[in-house]
């Protein structure tokens, strides 16, 4: 329940920067982080910044577990194989299982992350929604361009998934292993 705000706020950021990049008389509607809190709380209370959170869930729920899980499915592979415990992994097999775990989490949720985007980018103002619940998002985004409009981003996003997810899951890893040591 933390993720869906946080991602709400920065996904309303960013898109003020793309539209300010295809459009010299577009006018940001915030000027801060802070502003777009502020407007948020001031247009919808606590529920505003909970907008798309449902696809949130739809996306975090399957997809951290397929994600975890084939993290930890590609070590315990690499253990049997080499015959060595966990702790005797090296931190390049981690790197290795923990970017195919992200690659494998964006692969199998993308379309709904694209319907989650569309749904937090959205106005804040209830009654100016273009997608206002899950279902509808999907069948609008469907309406604006079939099954590639959920793509859109797909290249990037998988190109950077790998070293992200990949550096991320050691990092835990060797923190992990120096807080059990001292």
């Amino acid at each position: 329940f933390t993720e869906g705000p946080i991602d709400f706020y920065k996904s309303q950021i960013q898109v003020q920067i793309i539209k300010s990049r295809q459009n010299a008389d577009y006018k940001p509607p915030y000027t801060s982080v802070s502003a777009c809190v502020k407007a948020t709380w001031q247009q919808s209370g606590l529920r505003g910044p909970f907008q798309g959170l449902t696809a949130t869930l739809v996306r975090n729920t399957p997809a951290n577990a397929i994600y975890l899980g084939n993290f930890e499915m590609l070590k315990a592979a690499y253990c049997r194989r080499m015959q060595c415990s966990q702790a005797d992994i090296p931190g390049w097999v981690v790197l290795c299982s923990a970017g195919l775990g992200g690659v494998t989490y964006w692969l199998s949720i993308f379309p709904v992350d694209c319907i989650k985007s569309a749904m937090q980018t959205d106005s804040i103002v209830r009654s100016e929604r273009k997608y206002p619940d899950f279902i509808t998002t999907a069948q609008k985004l469907w309406a604006e361009g079939g099954i590639k409009r959920f793509y859109k981003g797909f290249t990037p996003c998988i190109i950077r998934a790998a070293p992200a997810n990949g550096v991320m899951l050691l990092t835990v890893e060797k923190v992990q292993a120096l807080l059990k040591q001292g």
